[in-house]
């Protein structure tokens, strides 16, 4: 009997549904099928494959085939909605909206350390940033099938494993531009992207503009920065999972410390006047990152603070974070 039903599983499988929306399911296993959506429950889905004829529960889907699920059974639209947050189908990665603002970029002349002049920036786009560092499996994710990837992978990727590691170690600005463009590739194929929107790096601008998070201190926390609310200090020698610490005020977490971030521009970024949607120097020698990392101490946390490296620099503390907004 069992093996009647394996059988008419598999002919099934090859009968091109002719009732309803055909949509691909895939699984774990890496097998793929065609067939119409009739329900779901956590990683199962029934597909209907002859009309309602016959139905196949499908389990164990891989992330993709789990979130058209859920849209389906919902109703919801492909791709994000403007002014809330949202959840890149293929790799479960959170992001949160930035709605446009206004805010003073830079150091104030009484902060300690000061390295930026302090000016008022406009940003007239809202645009989501990721909720937490991308990590070691969304990266993995993506990047798999490069021959970088898999060449430094067994060095440098961490030895415990942990997928939710931040990606660091062997990410060039270069590495993680092409992580961007990759990912808006896929995305754009599966119909999930605004019109003339892309994943990029956030520009220096977004990037102080979600770490202060409605702040003027030097960090997001206060006036100081407490281990207890970051991982930094040049006693510590490894990264945490992502989301180890409280988010700021505006649900982002690790924005001061755990590794530092690669930006979209050049350098740093310098003025007086109020400017709208900077995104830095047309040209420089240096791509900039923000944010602190283990093995520094705390006074490289600060939301005003940028360092910058050739496009190819890799540092064991260096990572990087998804923006999502207008192409550019």
């Amino acid at each position: 009997m069992k093996a009647l039903v394996s059988i008419l599983v598999l002919v099934c499988l090859c009968i091109t549904n002719a009732l309803g929306e055909e949509h691909e399911w895939t699984n774990r296993q890496g097998k793929t099928i065609k067939a119409e959506f009739v329900s779901a429950t956590n990683e199962a889905v029934v597909i209907s494959m002859q009309g309602k004829n016959f139905e196949v529960k499908f389990a164990n889907l891989v992330p993709e085939s789990v979130a058209l699920a859920k849209r389906l059974k919902g109703g919801t639209k492909a791709g994000p909605d403007f002014g809330k947050a949202w959840t890149v189908p293929s790799l479960d990665m959170d992001t949160l909206w930035c709605k446009p603002g206004t805010f003073m970029m830079g150091n104030p002349e009484a902060e300690v350390g000061r390295t930026e002049t302090q000016h008022k920036v406009t940003l007239t786009q809202g645009f989501w940033l990721g909720k937490y560092e991308v990590t070691q499996g969304q990266y993995k994710g993506i990047m798999d099938k490069s021959e970088r990837y898999i060449r430094l992978l067994k060095r440098t990727v961490d030895k415990s494993q942990n997928l939710d590691l931040p990606i660091a170690g062997f990410v060039s600005w270069e590495d993680a531009t092409s992580f961007c463009e990759k990912l808006t590739r896929q995305e754009q194929a599966a119909g999930r992207l605004p019109r003339g929107y892309a994943y990029q790096l956030p520009t220096q601008a977004q990037w102080e503009y979600a770490c202060r998070a409605g702040t003027t201190t030097a960090f997001s926390f206060g006036a100081t920065l407490s281990q207890d609310q970051a991982n930094f200090g040049k006693h510590v020698r490894e990264a945490k999972p992502v989301g180890s610490y409280k988010p700021n005020a505006w649900g982002f977490h690790d924005m001061h410390g755990n590794v530092w971030e690669w930006c979209r521009g050049w350098g740093h970024v310098h003025g007086k006047d109020w400017v709208r949607d900077p995104t830095g120097p047309k040209t420089g020698r240096f791509r900039a990152f923000r944010g602190g990392g283990y093995g520094y101490s705390g006074s490289y946390c600060r939301s005003t603070l940028p360092l910058g490296n050739v496009s190819n620099f890799c540092e064991s503390a260096l990572g990087f974070r998804l923006s999502l907004g207008p192409s550019q």
